[in-house]
């Protein structure tokens, strides 16, 4: 067994030879089982031409492309939680579906010595309007790309099969083919 300690986050970190990852409890510490859960929201316009583009922000801490993800929320269903994090982190408004579009996984840096395993659901979120202000505006970058350049931006190669996923298998998510999206409009 892999030597651990407690955590603040209520898992165990686990000392891999100089670099660390917390997982959740469970009685057999399975490490290949265990990661700490997050939802996001793949957010997504439609334009007139029919051309499809994604949203991606900065995360605060590595400036890396990401999107809006976070901490479920307890006694909120988790489609609901990426709707809150699409809110406060790009101020996007819209419908997200309750079918996830699937998940990723990525190592979450906690301090310098420090990362926790995160597993990732990600929920296509159909985007009507974005915010004037938002809780996190001043902290975070935003571009809206097309799908393949989204892709080619994020660090994370499961989520970036993800977002051309999406694009293939418009049909598992919340996209209708008639309907059309001018510019993201404030609310």
């Amino acid at each position: 067994m892999l030597p651990c300690q407690e955590s603040p986050w209520n898992a165990a970190v686990i000392d891999l030879g100089g670099s660390y990852a917390a997982y959740e409890r469970n009685e057999e510490m399975n490490a290949r089982s265990m990661a700490l859960k997050q939802v996001a929201a793949l957010p997504f316009i439609r334009h007139s031409d029919g051309a499809l583009e994604v949203l991606l922000i900065t995360s605060r801490e590595t400036q890396r492309w990401i999107i809006p993800k976070g901490w479920p929320k307890r006694g909120i269903p988790p489609h609901k939680s990426a709707a809150i994090e699409a809110r406060q982190e790009a101020g996007l408004l819209g419908r997200v579906s309750k079918r996830p579009l699937g998940s990723y996984r990525y190592l979450k840096q906690m301090s310098e010595v420090k990362a926790v395993q995160c597993t990732v659901t990600v929920f296509p979120m159909e985007v009507e309007a974005q915010q004037l202000k938002w809780s996190e505006r001043a902290q975070r970058q935003m571009l809206w790309l097309r799908p393949e350049q989204a892709a080619s931006q994020v660090r994370e190669a499961e989520l970036a099969h993800l977002i051309r996923r999406f694009v293939e298998a418009p049909s598992a998510s919340l996209m209708r083919p008639n309907q059309t999206y001018g510019p993201v409009t404030a609310k």
